[in-house]
Order: C-alpha cells, then structure tokens, then sequence
C-alpha cells in the first residue's frame, strides 16, 4: 500500500507540474475578424465574378461560382463593405468589425440598365472616396460613429433619439427642424437653426455639403446605413467646418 500511495502520488506530482508548465506556456488566442457570405441576384441565384471590397482597408476579392466570398483576419473598425457586379446596382453596409466577430452578410443585386464605362468609372471614384473619408475619420480622436450594427441595436424610432447623447445641448425637437443659415456669429456659410432654448445641428447626406434642407428626424433609422455626430469647435472635420456652426454636425449615410 504504501509503495502504490507513492507512486499514485508521484503521477499526480507529474500531473500537476505538466499542468502548470502549460498553463505558463499557453498564450490568450485573439482572433481577429471574419467575415463571410455571397451575393445573389433578386431571384436568388448565386453571382459569380461580382467584387466585394473593404473601403479603406484597399481589400477586395472576387466571388466564386456559388456566389461566395470570405475574408480573413479583418484589422478590427468601422468599415464600409461593398458589394458590385456589372449590371446590377451596387450595395454597401457600414459594419463594426470587433476581435473574434465572425460575420456572414449575404448581397442582393438588382439587374439595372447598362451604363457607359466612363460614366460608372466616374461614379465609382467619387463614392469610394467618400467611403474612405468615413473609414479614415472614424480612426481619428474626434467625433462618433454609428454603423448599422449600432442603429440595429438602437431601436429608435427616430434618428435624433439616436444622436441626441451625443449632442446633449440640442433640445428634443429641434431635431425636427432644418439648420439654416446663422448670421449671429457663424459666418456667411455656416449653418445652425438657433434660439434661446438651443440650435438644431446641420445635417449632411451621404457626405456632401450641408445645405439647410434636411432636419435629422426626417431620416428613420432603418434608412440609415451609417452616422456621423460632430459636436462644434475642434470636433468638427476641416472639410465640413465652415458649415457646422456652433451647433454641431450630423452626417447621415442613407441606404442607396
């Protein structure tokens, strides 16, 4: 008995020495993100050939013959991804992108009418560049940044219900009111509908120049792909500070 006691207790001592050795040796894993889906047209049908890119992350992958695609190791963010093919309208989704997400998103396109190269050329570089505008802002110190995943969590009725912590200085319903222009210590250019409750913020569409035609509440959030909430002063980006006010900015990013 006493020889087996010790050879029972010899082997559990190896044990546990082993145990802990790997405990030592063992190293947190972090994944980084994936993601994955297909595109299809309206019927369904798996779309070879069409591209699906990571604006601002230069990645890009062309789908296979059952319509799919997967990207590996995706540097964690905020990112627009978008679906093409030609003949067939584009689609793009504002995703966050967090450690250890595995995402699926499937793409519908839509047949439409051929347009000249030339013309789709042109219109492709000018929204790839405003989608990388958002990517590389929102890595900046300034400003927040709403993408689906966030409007989806939300569930708002309004989109002001959904910027308004972030714009805590905007009564309730000035965001049913358009910003228009100041002349009260703004400059020429700038934009904030403003009394002496509050102001209500400018509003751009899609990342051009705020005009002074939208209110923020006359977008609903299940239109809305992505946003942008700049608060006045050193918040507000170089190419919209002339146009913000001292009421704050708010870039709306429409489903289109």
């Amino acid at each position: 008995m006493r020889t087996r006691a010790t050879v029972v207790a010899s082997a559990l001592g190896l044990f546990l020495l082993a145990g802990s050795a790997q405990a030592q040796t063992a190293k947190p894993v972090r994944l980084l993100p994936i993601l994955r889906g297909s595109v299809q047209d309206t019927l369904g049908h798996p779309l070879e050939g069409a591209t699906i890119e990571i604006a601002g992350l230069d990645r890009r992958i062309t789908t296979t013959a059952s319509g799919s695609y997967r990207f590996d190791e995706i540097k964690p963010g905020k990112y627009w991804v978008v679906a093409r093919r030609i003949g067939y309208a584009p689609l793009q989704a504002a995703l966050t992108f967090n450690r250890g997400d595995d995402r699926e998103i499937d793409f519908q396109l839509e047949p439409r009418a051929h347009v000249l190269p030339e013309v789709e050329v042109r219109e492709k570089r000018v929204w790839d560049s405003r989608y990388r505008d958002f990517v590389w802002r929102s890595r900046g110190a300034f400003g927040y940044f709403l993408t689906r995943d966030d409007l989806e969590r939300s569930k708002a009725t309004y989109l002001g219900d959904v910027v308004r912590r972030y714009l805590p200085f905007v009564p309730t319903d000035y965001f049913f009111n358009p910003a228009i222009a100041n002349s009260s210590g703004f400059g020429s250019g700038a934009l904030g509908w403003r009394s002496e409750r509050g102001c209500a913020p400018a509003v751009s569409v899609n990342g051009g120049m705020p005009s002074g035609i939208w209110a923020v509440n006359d977008f609903r959030p299940d239109e809305v792909e992505a946003v942008e909430v700049y608060r006045a002063g050193r918040m507000m980006p170089a190419e919209f500070s002339g146009w913000g006010g001292g009421c704050g900015l708010v870039v709306v990013w429409t489903q289109f």
